[in-house]
């Protein structure tokens, strides 16, 4: 009896998976990519949630103890971004 349980929530869930692709995939463009920035805005403010790796931490400090040693606050963005857009 589990098993049918289980199998019944599973295909159900893959239903519902299929109809939200489905209905996403009808949205406009715009509405997909504001829907996609209030669910990533949403994520950014849960990022003390979050727990870094050893790994990342370390890279961190990495950072920070070179941008200390030669005090290179790097360039604007918009300078990054004409260079780029030069690129393509």
């Amino acid at each position: 009896m589990r098993i049918c349980t289980l199998w019944a929530k599973l295909v159900s869930r893959e239903f519902e998976d299929d109809l939200m692709n489905t209905k996403l995939s009808q949205l406009p463009v715009d509405e997909r990519i504001k829907l996609v920035e209030e669910l990533w805005d949403s994520i950014a403010s849960d990022q003390r949630t979050l727990p870094l790796t050893q790994e990342q931490k370390s890279e961190l400090d990495r950072r920070l103890n070179a941008y200390e040693v030669d005090g290179n606050r790097g360039r604007l963005a918009t300078e990054s971004i004409m260079e780029i857009r030069q690129k393509l």
